[in-house]
């Protein structure tokens, strides 16, 4: 779980602006300056709450998961990507390609994905 103050980061800079408001404190600052007036001048226990419902943080193993995996986030953003359940002439889920690289160098993703889209959409998105 991350603290409120590493989660300062992950904010807008309009949510930023409105912490900074509620305790007084300069608004017109680039996003750096604003998270550290807020954390130099804010108790972290006071932040309000409703700005830090997501307070997971990447960690390193999880940094080193998605290295290793990278084309599991590239599928879950794709714009062909369907759920599961659709005809099989049409299904693009990420167990379709995991089975598709299933005891294969997950380092050629690009090209196996590639050729999944040139045959079954007609396009090169990679």
């Amino acid at each position: 779980m991350a603290s409120k103050f590493e989660y300062l980061k992950s904010l807008k800079v309009t949510e930023l602006k409105e912490i900074a408001s509620i305790y007084n404190l300069k608004i017109n600052q680039k996003k750096e300056e604003l998270i550290n007036n807020i954390k130099n001048n804010v108790n972290e226990s006071e932040l309000p709450e409703e700005y830090f419902s997501k307070k997971y943080k990447l960690t390193e193993l999880g940094k080193q998961e998605l290295h290793e995996n990278e084309y599991v986030p590239y599928i879950h953003k794709h714009k062909f990507k369907t759920i599961e359940g659709a005809p099989a002439d049409l299904s693009f889920t990420i167990w379709d390609i995991n089975k598709l690289l299933a005891n294969k160098d997950k380092t050629k993703w690009r090209e196996i994905v590639g050729k999944v889209e040139k045959e079954k959409y007609g396009v090169e998105k990679i």
